[in-house]
């Protein structure tokens, strides 16, 4: 990443773009940060220079947009998933049930009573 041509920088951002994708999509979430440093050193640097090929720059706002939704879908499953641990989890802390008179009830909210859920 030592050149300073603008055709050049722009082509090594699309390349980083697209290592970035293969990232998300294997959810190589550790190498999330070093991305992020390394696509805004290229760009500090490509705004540094002359502009390159209007082509070149719409297929690299293209490949950023992408990478961008990859990433906010990326999110939304983790939440999703991080909202279902914490349902699993609280499962087996009480049973909600009702009396004979309507009221509901809870069973085993003292943490002292496990249940066990057989199918």
């Amino acid at each position: 990443m030592n050149s300073t041509h603008p055709a050049t920088l722009a082509v090594e951002l699309e390349l980083l773009l697209d290592k970035e994708r293969e990232n998300i999509l294997a959810g190589a979430i550790e190498n999330f940060a070093k991305f992020t440093q390394a696509k805004a050193l290229l760009t500090e640097k490509l705004l540094k220079e002359p502009a390159p090929e209007a082509a070149i720059l719409a297929r690299i706002r293209i490949k950023a947009s992408r990478n961008q939704r990859l990433l906010g879908a990326a999110v939304c499953a983790i939440r999703s998933v991080n909202g279902r641990l914490t349902a699993i989890r609280g499962q087996n802390k009480a049973l909600s049930t009702y009396t004979n008179t309507g009221q509901r009830q809870q069973l085993g909210s003292n943490g002292n009573v496990r249940f066990e859920r057989r199918t």
